[in-house]
């Protein structure tokens, strides 16, 4: 007989036995009643409302499990191939009727894994820092993309790896501290003798430097830990359901508490800080976006896709290591009050040396996110024939907003009223630029298609059941009837891609930009969970459900999901390569077509508008084609976007140290190539002003055309459109010959 402590620990004994877990240390969270609720709801949400129409049985539950290690660790460093085998045996299938029942242990149990392979590789990594032997001088890679790569094998491929890993962040650190200056750089003050010539950082000896570096690394990994031991209960929950409702598609997701507080800021407009839209893969903190009117896109000095390495508070505080630091925390000592000063250490995304850092100063400011209002510039641009200039307007429009209250602004009446400012100015083309607008309200978006065409349908909107609305523009006048481009990227999205496809079947205006935009033809609802949709019960949580419920469709019947909207004329840029198109993104829904509706100018409409034809496009190709061909910038563009490239495909660094400082003064030499290139180049820019929607805004602050100093894509898109106005000009009357009557 078994005593009975042995009888009531056989079955536990048994799963270490036969599923291989090791005696866990980390606790194991568990689940109360307001979470089980909270799970129900998120799968009625899901299987009730999403418009895939699908339920948790024809979801992958294998392919979830590893979406949710990944969403742990997504560079494959910490779990094992052995981890994987074991919970997908384990998990996989009862994982949907777990969901059901609001049960919350795989993702507990995955998690609790987790903090034991972190605790037990930080132990690791200590004890490798204390008694590695590190001279840089093997000819070693490592691999920093490692999303494709499989977990490794327990054991000695696993601490291989973790060689490579500390030796490659050791490396990053200690370059910058043998070479604190940029080689071949030059300081004014140095070289006058003034005072802050004696405050440049002395270089380190390899043996200074490498202590250093050591102890960044080892306090990087310590804050690892303090970060895991924080973990609560709901937010693993987050990132557990919110892989699961990523299964169904991108852009549903499971919305805590906080996320949805946060999601208020952005809608509500009171955020103060410095206008950057922050993600964060493998503990790295990246820039997504930059919002207009923000003060890290008026300063021009951060970019779409640099890594914050560092924060520090106000001219002269120490910088945070923030490599590794929980993304909230990190964007709490960002944001503070109005008017102080926040220091970033930047790695530059277009640094192809992961060791380059540079420091950033920025003033925090009141972020209005809802206020990123329409703005208008008039240009002069030249004429092909040389004989005169062509006053082009441009309106840059980053989101479509608006509001129910007579106060609050909206997109279409802004527009309305810079077109107006512009034709008094003599404005005889319109450019709008959609290029990083990612969406807003439909209904502006259809306000805004009206005030280019007369009435008619300009989206059609498919539901979960199948029925087919469509969206019409009621207003018969139009406030612009000349010559339109469409200026979009592959961050042009939803909504914006709307007035876009629908502007090109009306033959109303050229598509100009990347081959295509962003793809994203779905219409999310958020569904808060203290409402009673479900029979279920409700949560008296304020978290919520993000779920994809509808389907856009253009007046021709084409969605625009995953293909977006095609180009007309196709002038290349760096946001191909910086933007991720709905393609690529996991579990998005297919392409698919309904029924064209009746639409289009007649007769009568096109004698009083300026529309686009297949010969004026073939034009206005050629035009384009010859000074891609010639012009200087184009060249600079295509070695950019060339370099760009490089850099992301370089994702294999060398752990030579020779070799990596060789590699870093060759990417700041041509960083500064780049750069003498760029500041010539802005010497060309052609003559603009400024057009303001209220005179009252005239003091405030100026802002930039583009956040890189010269936008070679706007360029293009102007003298498409002066040529344009040039081809619809009618021919100059036939000369009389002179002479005196007799």
């Amino acid at each position: 007989m078994l005593p009975n402590t042995v009888k009531r620990l056989l079955p536990f004994l048994c799963c270490l036995i036969l599923w291989g877990l090791p005696a866990a240390d980390a606790e194991v969270f568990e689940a109360d009643s307001e979470m089980r609720a909270q799970t129900r709801w998120l799968v009625n949400s899901l299987e009730k409302l999403h418009f895939s129409n699908r339920s948790l049985e024809d979801i992958s539950m294998e392919e979830t499990l590893v979406a949710y290690m990944e969403a742990l660790d997504l560079n494959h460093l910490y779990f094992t191939a052995e981890d994987l085998a074991s919970f997908q045996q384990r998990f996989g299938q009862p994982l949907s009727r777990q969901l059901r029942s609001g049960q919350l242990y795989p993702a507990f149990r995955i998690f609790a894994r987790f903090e034991d392979r972190v605790r037990e590789r930080i132990d690791w990594v200590h004890g490798y820092l204390e008694e590695g032997e590190f001279s840089f001088d093997e000819p070693m890679t490592y691999e920093t993309d490692r999303e494709e790569v499989g977990w490794p094998s327990a054991g000695e491929e696993a601490d291989r790896l973790w060689e490579r890993r500390i030796q490659y962040e050791l490396l990053n650190e200690i370059i910058p501290l043998l070479a604190p200056e940029e080689p071949g750089a030059e300081s004014a003050a140095g070289e006058e003798g003034g005072e802050n010539a004696a405050e440049a950082p002395e270089p380190l000896s390899f043996e200074e430097a490498l202590a250093e570096a050591k102890t960044i690394v080892r306090d990087r990994y310590d804050r690892v830990l303090k970060n895991l031991a924080r973990y609560e209960p709901g937010e693993v929950q987050e990132i557990f359901l919110t892989t699961v409702a990523k299964a169904f598609d991108p852009h549903s997701v499971y919305l805590s508490a906080d996320s949805l507080e946060d999601l208020s800021i952005q809608i509500e407009n009171s955020l103060v800080g410095i206008g950057a839209v922050l993600s964060q893969e493998d503990g790295v903190c990246t820039i997504r976006d930059l919002i207009t009117g923000g003060p890290a896109e008026l300063g021009g000095e951060l970019q779409v896709e640099d890594e914050i390495v560092g924060v520090a508070q106000g001219e002269d505080g120490e910088f945070v290591d923030v490599v590794g630091l929980k993304l909230r925390r990190i964007v709490e000592l960002i944001r503070g009050e109005k008017d102080t000063v926040v220091r970033l250490k930047i790695r530059p995304g277009e640094a192809s040396d992961p060791a380059v850092r540079r420091e950033v100063s920025l003033t925090r400011d009141e972020v209005e996110l809802t206020a990123n209002l329409a703005r208008a510039r008039l240009y002069q641009v030249p004429a092909e024939d040389g004989q005169r200039t062509v006053p082009v307007g441009v309106i840059t429009l980053p989101s479509f907003y608006g509001g129910d209250r007579e106060d609050r602004p909206n997109s279409s009446d802004d527009v309305a009223l810079l077109i107006d400012k512009l034709e008094e100015r003599g404005m005889e083309g319109l450019l709008l630029d959609l290029r990083r607008n990612g969406g807003g309200l439909l209904s502006e978006a259809v306000e805004l298609t009206g005030l280019f065409i007369p009435d008619g349908p300009v989206v059609q909107v498919r539901t979960v059941r199948g029925t087919i609305s469509d969206h019409r523009d009621e207003d018969p006048g139009v406030a612009w009837d000349g010559p339109l481009v469409i200026l979009t990227s592959e961050f042009t999205a939803s909504a914006s891609e709307i007035v876009a496809g629908a502007l090109q079947n009306y033959e109303r205006a050229v598509v100009v930009g990347d081959q295509s935009t962003h793809g994203k033809g779905t219409v999310q609802g958020i569904f808060p969970m203290k409402r009673r949709l479900f029979s279920s019960e409700a949560s008296e949580n304020s978290g919520a459900t993000k779920v994809t419920v509808q389907k856009y469709y253009l007046p021709n019947g084409a969605s625009t999901q995953l293909e977006g909207v095609k180009a007309d004329l196709v002038v290349p840029s760096l946001t191909r390569y910086l933007a991720r198109g709905e393609g690529e993104l996991d579990h998005a829904l297919v392409w698919d077509e309904v029924t064209p509706m009746a639409f289009g100018l007649d007769p009568e409409e096109r004698e009083d508008l300026v529309t686009v034809s297949p010969s004026l496009l073939r034009a206005l190709e050629e035009r384009s084609a010859a000074r891609r061909a010639r012009l200087e910038e184009f060249a600079f563009l295509e070695e950019t976007i060339a370099y760009y490239r490089e850099r992301q495909e370089a994702t294999e660094v060398s752990l030579r140290l020779e070799e990596r400082q060789r590699q870093r003064e060759e990417t700041l030499g041509r960083n500064r190539a780049l750069d003498r290139k760029r500041e010539d180049l802005l010497a060309e820019e052609y003559p603009s002003e400024e057009i303001l929607l209220r005179e009252e805004a005239a003091d405030s602050l100026p802002r930039p055309d583009n956040r890189t100093g010269v936008d070679i894509v706007l360029r293009e898109g102007v003298r498409v459109l002066a040529d344009w106005v040039e081809l619809e000009e009618p021919p100059a009357p036939p000369r009389l010959a002179s002479g005196g009557s007799s």
